[in-house]
């Protein structure tokens, strides 16, 4: 089976299962009638979006990490970083999406439907942010709002339905929950470029993405993947013109496809071995070293 294809099913049960999370938590934290709508009740709006988007975002960057490393401190820390930078950018888009209607409502009334539409849009587009600053990049905002602008689309307006005949209810937050989760978690994964994968018994693999420039691995709580043993770091992943280089510390004693490495340009398919913890690296970005010559 190709592995490039493979869907990673245990990051998307994670995926929605952070929104599901997200939804229940929003619920009790605001549960107005007219919460999504944030030209009807400014307060419960803006509580509403800030909630939901900080604990979906903290949620799906630190579930994953709990999962795979049983680490506490990490999983709060990965939360609260991830959570409040998911929060903060909605909360601002609410604001400037509120003074754009006022303004907009004083030169010509908006149809209702067009209203509910852009607000969706534009929750979709903030949430999105969030993941862009994240995983450092326009690439990344991209990949995530090609999941998460569909699913708010979708939830946003069976819960607008709903809205108009009766007060919104416990599922309704399961809806847009599940379904953010869901398409965010099919879309990151699909759209992945390069990556790590280990195996995780009947779990499946723990799978690492390599979003941003540079990737950690060490015995810190601040690395990317923390290990039990060895220096602070043991060895980084670079990104360098679309290539990939593993850098080994000095402290480090790492095997690349059973050879001991200082610093290697990675290919598809190579197995990294940092004491009893293997990764194999992937990456859709076809390349060999046969024909790429090494960096210096």
């Amino acid at each position: 089976m190709n592995e490039h294809s493979n869907m990673n099913w245990l990051f998307l049960l994670e995926s929605c299962a952070s929104g599901l999370l997200a939804g229940l938590i929003t619920y009790f934290a605001v549960n107005e009638s007219n919460s999504w709508n944030v030209l009807v009740d400014f307060r419960a709006g803006l509580l509403t979006v800030s909630t939901f988007c900080g604990l979906f975002c903290g949620l799906v960057v630190a579930i994953p990490v709990f999962v795979a490393e049983k680490k506490p401190f990490k999983f709060l820390n990965k939360f609260v970083f991830a959570g409040s930078l998911g929060a903060v950018i909605p909360t601002i888009g609410v604001i400037f999406f509120k003074l754009l209607a006022e303004a907009a409502s004083n030169i010509e009334r908006v149809p209702g439907k067009t209203d509910r539409f852009l607000w969706w849009m534009m929750l979709a587009c903030a949430l999105s942010a969030s993941f862009g600053v994240l995983n450092g990049g326009y690439k990344n905002f991209s990949r995530a709002l090609m999941g998460i602008m569909p699913a708010f689309l979708v939830a946003g307006e069976l819960i607008d339905q709903k809205t108009a005949l009766e007060s919104i209810k416990i599922i309704d937050y399961f809806v847009i929950g599940g379904v953010t989760g869901l398409g965010y978690g099919i879309v990151w994964d699909l759209l992945r470029e390069s990556w790590l994968d280990e195996d995780a018994g009947k779990l499946g693999v723990f799978r690492f993405y390599l979003d941003a420039e540079s990737f950690w691995v060490g015995n810190s709580k601040f690395c990317d993947i923390t290990l039990d043993f060895g220096a602070e770091v043991v060895f980084q992943i670079i990104e360098k013109d679309g290539m990939h280089i593993l850098e080994v510390s000095e402290e480090g004693n790492v095997q690349l496809n059973e050879y001991m490495v200082r610093y290697k340009l990675l290919a598809d398919g190579d197995i990294i071995k940092a004491g009893n913890r293997t990764f194999r690296y992937h990456t859709r970005v076809a390349r060999s070293r046969d024909i790429v010559p090494e960096v210096a």
